[in-house]
């Protein structure tokens, strides 16, 4: 009996000839480069962050070595550094442990180039500057915040994204069980739920 992978083998043609091109065949839980965002369909975020971490270990590696100015240091991190970690975090479903986990080694160095110890509580630097923070910027906040902006653009455009949010939206609530609304109460926690997009979402409004 043939494997799966054997089995379900598909090829396309470009339309202009009969030359095939085999389509590979991907697990479930392999993710695939998306407009530059790493998506598995099982919502796994492992490689993701694997590519986030690179990412932060050469940022990490280039400011610790690095001749700049607390000015510079300061432009490196907001220019630099975040547009790569925030660009396609609207559509992951990161943890806040994941996320903290990844940006600690990047924020203690910028901590040393800005000349603040390295053990300075993450409540003073991800703080507004306006009460005295030093506003650094979280990712889980950053995550939640681009995923909400991402959920409401969508749930109020008359588009076919905007019809399959709603539609998921009343399958969540439905699978939920429950006669208030899910994202109105996110307080509550359903164990039962699917880990899914929206799953991610209630947890941060939480």
């Amino acid at each position: 009996m043939a494997t799966p992978e054997e089995d379900a083998q598909l090829a396309l043609t470009t339309g202009q000839n009969q030359a095939q091109t085999p389509i590979t065949h991907y697990p479930t839980s392999k993710a695939h480069r998306t407009l530059g965002v790493y998506v598995s369909p099982d919502f796994q975020t492992t490689h993701a962050l694997r590519i986030l971490r690179q990412k932060v270990l050469q940022y990490t590696l280039r400011m610790t070595r690095g001749n700049l100015s607390r000015y510079n240091a300061w432009t490196c991190y907001f220019h630099c550094l975040i547009p790569k970690l925030a660009y396609g975090l609207d559509v992951m479903t990161h943890t806040s442990q994941d996320l903290y986990d990844l940006q600690r080694p990047a924020i203690s160095a910028t901590l040393s180039k800005l000349g603040f110890r390295r053990t300075v509580n993450r409540s003073i630097v991800f703080g507004s500057p306006f009460y005295g923070g030093l506003g650094l910027r979280d990712l889980y906040v950053e995550q939640g915040i681009a995923q909400l902006q991402l959920f409401i653009r969508h749930l109020r455009a008359e588009s076919s994204q905007g019809q399959l949010l709603r539609i998921a939206l009343s399958w969540y609530q439905l699978h939920a069980g429950v006669s208030w609304p899910l994202l109105q109460y996110p307080q509550t926690q359903l164990q039962f739920l699917p880990s899914t997009w929206l799953t991610s979402t209630r947890d941060f409004l939480a």
